[in-house]
C-alpha cells in the first residue's frame, strides 16, 4: 500500500471511531445521577422563610444547572425566589460527585410543593458543541447523514414533595 493510501484509511478510522465516541456518549441513560434533597428552613433578615435544598451530581461528568422551578400542587410551576446571600444556580458547572446549596423562597400557599431542576451533562458533544457556537459556527453539524452534533439535550429532576406551611406567624413578604 502506498504512503498517502495508509494515512488516508488511518484517518478514516480516526473519524469513524470518533463518531462513535460521540454517539455512544450521548445515549446516556435516562436515570439520572442527579439529585434535590430538602435539606431544611432558614430565615432571611426580613423574616422570610426560605426552604434549603441541596442538588448533588453524581455522574460521571459535570452538570450545567440550567433552570429551577417552583411547582405547587394543582397551580402551574413558578419561577423561584432565591436569598440574595446565598448561593443560586450560576453558569458555572457543577463538578462531577459535587453538590451545591441554594435557598429558595417558600411559596406562600396551602399546598404541597417541591422544587424542579433543569440541567444539561457536560459530555464531549456538549464540550464540542460550546466550542463550535463560540466559533460563530452552525450547530448541528452532520457528517453525510449521521449527526455528530445534535440539539442541545437537557434533563430534569425534582425534590419530594413538601408539606405546606400552615404556620400563621409568619406574614407574606411583599414582591417589589
Amino acid at each position: 500500500m502506498k504512503r498517502r493510501a495508509k494515512i488516508a484509511l488511518a484517518i478514516l478510522v480516526a473519524a469513524l471511531a470518533l463518531v462513535a465516541l460521540l454517539t455512544a456518549t450521548r445515549q446516556s441513560a435516562p436515570g439520572s445521577g442527579v439529585g434535590v434533597a430538602f435539606v431544611g428552613y432558614t430565615n432571611d433578615a426580613g423574616g422570610s422563610r426560605f426552604a434549603l435544598f441541596e442538588i448533588t451530581d453524581r455522574e460521571r461528568v459535570s452538570i450545567n444547572l440550567v433552570d429551577a422551578m417552583v411547582e405547587v400542587e394543582g397551580m402551574s410551576a413558578t419561577s423561584p425566589v432565591f436569598i440574595l446571600s446565598q448561593a443560586r444556580l450560576s453558569p458555572k458547572p457543577l463538578k462531577s460527585w459535587g453538590a451545591k446549596t441554594i435557598a429558595i423562597r417558600v411559596p406562600w400557599v396551602g399546598a404541597r410543593w417541591r422544587l424542579w431542576i433543569q440541567f444539561q451533562r457536560r459530555t464531549i458533544p456538549e464540550h464540542l458543541r460550546d466550542y463550535w457556537m463560540r466559533h460563530g459556527r452552525s450547530v448541528p453539524v452532520m457528517l453525510g447523514r449521521v449527526t455528530i452534533l445534535g440539539p442541545l439535550r437537557y434533563d430534569s429532576t425534582n425534590s419530594a414533595w413538601l408539606p405546606a406551611i400552615t404556620s400563621t406567624a409568619r406574614t407574606p413578604t411583599p414582591a417589589y
